[in-house]
Order: structure tokens, then C-alpha cells, then sequence
């Protein structure tokens, strides 16, 4: 029994470490494809030179306070939701450069055996400005050789756009040119890395991320397969030079302090809810068709609501404001859509600051982009953009509606 014991358990550990030496060459040979990597010259593979920086091969990249947002919120967005229980992104070879002159990027590839032959570019949003390392896990997590870039320039994150100031090549690779790299690279480093070329390429994003794939589908119609475009701001220079300025301007007094708060959004949304929810047939706190809506904002007025909490003569003036279609003095409309009954969650921080003392959104969008990205010739800091007139200067918008539009 004691020789048989002792064949048995030579057998075993002669197993094991086959196992083990078989580990350890599948994964030096995937180490050692990945380092190739930084090796390779890739100044010809797109429009403009790309330049490999770091190659590093990930095996622990366990779940950490940078990819939560990526489990809870970003891969739904996204269209491709990972779930909350992903504990670990898989192994994978990580790729950092940049493209020529500013264009930064990250690519993120898993082992071929898990890889399921596609590529996929996560588009950055708002106004761009850094690497989001989570937008890149997505696809790598759902097997995808995934890249995301930072648009072209760094910003104070979500919407400062002083980085436009005089900058016409960094606009251009915000505009359109950065998802054309992303998606001429990843197909690149996926050849290299696994040996055979990918099956499909896609893009995918929201907001200016979903404006980023449907301008690639204008521009550069051979570069993705298939485009997921969701909440799409194809009038990207009318939305950000007239429809913010609109409402940034509805809620901010004289001395530059807001009128309506997040907290107020919440009160206008009940009385909505109130109002409408049953319009379709059905009470379910959802208003099904906004525009069978029929809501008055005096209902909210102190002194002639029962409801919990009221507004001023003041703030029912910017609720007003808010639900109608943006115009000027002379009731010309500078922007054919008002914010819809319902929106009201998307009012928070957003359009209506969340505490004294905050921008919104809608302000910083609105300040930024009038200074340094609506025109052919910036305006500079010193421009004072609520004083644009929409109306009489409104051609000075068409110089750059090339570049942030995709309405064509």
C-alpha cells in the first residue's frame, strides 16, 4: 500500500506541476505578447502618429473604488450592464500611449481564450478630459478588446472647455478625429496581440459619447461595424451656444445667485406627477407622452397650495421659463424644445445647482462653450456670455457647426 501511495502521489505532483508549468507558459506567452507590443511602431496605423508609452500585464485587477461607478451606473449606459456582483475585471494586456499631438488613450485587451473576436471604442462624455479607465473595462469585462480616449485634451471634468481657447487641432480631435484613432488602434493592437484580425468593430457612448458615434458614421463610415448611440446631442453647437445659455440665464438673479434648487426640482416633479401621471390610462408615476401633458407651476405658489412644500412668485417664474421653448425678447425662438414635464430628476445639479454657492451644469456649459468652443475666433475669458444676443449674431454659430454637429 505504502509503494502504491507513494506511485500515486508522483503521479499527482507530476500533474500539478504540468498544470502549473502549463499556467506559466500560457501566461508568460500572453505577458510576452503584450510587452511585443510596446516594441511596435504604430506611427502609421491612423491619420495621425500613435506612439505606444506602457505595456503592462494585468492579472489582479480586483474590484476597487475606481471601477464602482463602471458596475453601478456606466455599464448601463453604455449598453452593455456587467451587474453589481463583478468582483475582478480578467487578466488582461494594458496599452497607454497617445496619438499625435495630445490625444491620449487607453486599450485594454483580455486573453484570447476569453476574447470574443470583436473590438469595441467606449467614447468619452461631457466635455471629454481624461481616460476614463472605466469605460474601457466595460467592454473588456463583456470580452471585448476595448479602447477609450480623453477626447484630445485634459479639463477640469465635467464641463470646463477653456482647453478650446485657440486650440483648433484639440476641437477637431474632441469634434471627430479621436473616435477615428480609437478605432483604427484597437483593431491594430488586437491584430498584433491575438495574431488574426478582429470580426466586428463597435462604438459605443451617450450624450457626446453618443454624438461621437453617430458623427463616425458620417465621417469615417468604414471604421465600426455596428454604433450604439444613446441620448445622442446631435445639435451639439445649438444645445451648448443657445439652449444652456437659456436656461442658465432663467435661473440665476443679478447678482449671479440661483433661484431654484435641487431640492426644488423635486417639488416641481410631484406636482407634475400629480398632474399628468394618469393622462395615459395608467398611475404609475410615469408621464408616458410629456406633450399630453397639461401642468400650471402657479399650483406650487405660496398661499395656493396645499402641498408640502411651496415656491416663490419668483421661482414659479424660472419653472415657467424652463418648460418653454427658448426665445428672446422678441419672441423669436433661438431653440425649437423646452425641457419636457417629467425631466425634473435630470433638473438636479444640472440646471438647478444642488446647494447656495454651486454652478449647474447648465452654467458651466454655458459660460465655457460661448468663451472657447462656439466660434471660428474665441471669444476669451473676459467674454460676457449672458449678454449674447441668439438672435442677432446667431451666424457667428455657423463656423464651427461642422465640427460639433451631426445632423447631416
Amino acid at each position: 500500500l505504502t509503494r502504491y501511495f507513494l506511485i500515486f502521489t508522483l503521479i499527482m505532483c507530476n500533474l500539478l506541476s504540468g498544470a502549473a508549468f502549463a499556467a506559466e507558459d500560457a501566461q508568460s506567452a500572453a505577458e510576452k505578447a503584450c510587452m511585443a507590443l510596446g516594441t511596435k511602431s504604430y506611427e502609421t496605423t491612423t491619420d495621425s502618429p500613435a506612439v505606444v508609452i506602457k505595456t503592462s500585464y494585468e492579472t489582479d485587477a480586483k474590484q476597487s473604488m475606481k471601477y464602482q461607478f463602471m458596475f453601478g451606473k456606466r455599464s448601463v449606459v453604455m449598453g452593455m450592464p456587467v451587474g453589481e456582483n463583478v468582483k475582478a475585471v480578467p487578466a488582461h494586456c494594458r496599452i497607454e500611449g497617445y496619438v499625435a499631438p495630445a490625444v491620449k488613450f487607453l486599450a485594454l485587451l483580455p486573453d484570447a481564450d476569453i476574447w470574443n473576436t470583436r473590438v469595441v471604442h467606449g467614447s468619452c462624455d461631457a466635455f471629454c478630459g481624461a481616460v476614463d479607465e472605466d469605460v474601457a473595462a466595460v467592454g473588456l469585462i463583456n470580452g471585448f478588446a476595448s479602447i477609450a480616449t480623453d477626447g484630445g485634451h485634459i479639463n477640469k471634468r465635467p464641463f470646463d472647455g477653456t482647453w478650446g481657447y485657440k486650440n483648433r487641432e484639440g476641437e477637431l480631435d474632441f469634434g471627430f478625429r479621436a473616435s477615428h484613432y480609437a478605432a483604427d488602434l484597437i483593431k491594430a493592437f488586437a491584430k498584433d496581440y491575438y495574431g488574426k484580425a478582429h470580426t466586428y468593430a463597435y462604438t459605443t457612448g451617450f450624450s457626446k459619447g453618443g454624438l461621437a458615434g453617430i458623427k463616425a458614421a458620417l465621417m469615417y463610415p468604414e471604421d465600426y461595424d455596428g454604433i450604439l448611440s444613446r441620448a445622442p446631442v446631435v445639435r451639439y453647437q445649438d444645445i451648448n451656444a443657445l439652449k444652456m445659455p437659456w436656461i442658465a440665464k432663467a435661473n440665476t438673479r443679478a447678482d449671479g445667485s440661483p433661484i431654484l434648487l435641487a431640492g426644488d426640482a423635486m417639488t416641481v416633479h410631484k406636482a407634475v406627477i400629480k398632474a399628468c401621471d394618469e393622462v395615459d390610462g395608467l398611475k404609475d408615476g410615469i408621464i408616458d407622452d410629456p406633450r399630453k401633458c397639461s401642468f400650471n407651476p402657479d399650483v406650487l405658489l405660496c398661499g395656493k397650495t396645499d402641498a408640502e412644500k411651496c415656491l416663490s412668485a419668483e421661482q414659479v417664474g424660472v419653472v415657467k421659463k424652463f418648460y418653454t421653448v427658448p426665445h428672446d425678447e422678441n419672441g423669436d425662438i433661438t431653440y425649437p424644445f423646452a425641457l419636457e414635464y417629467g425631466s425634473e430628476y435630470d433638473w438636479m445639479g444640472f440646471h438647478t445647482p444642488r446647494k447656495p454657492g454651486d454652478a449647474s451644469f447648465a452654467a458651466s456649459i454655458a459660460s465655457s462653450f460661448l468663451r472657447y468652443m462656439a466660434f471660428e475666433e474665441d471669444a476669451g475669458p473676459t467674454f460676457d456670455w449672458a449678454s449674447f444676443d441668439s438672435v442677432a449674431n446667431r451666424h457667428k454659430l455657423e463656423g464651427m457647426k461642422h465640427v460639433w454637429d451631426a445632423t447631416d
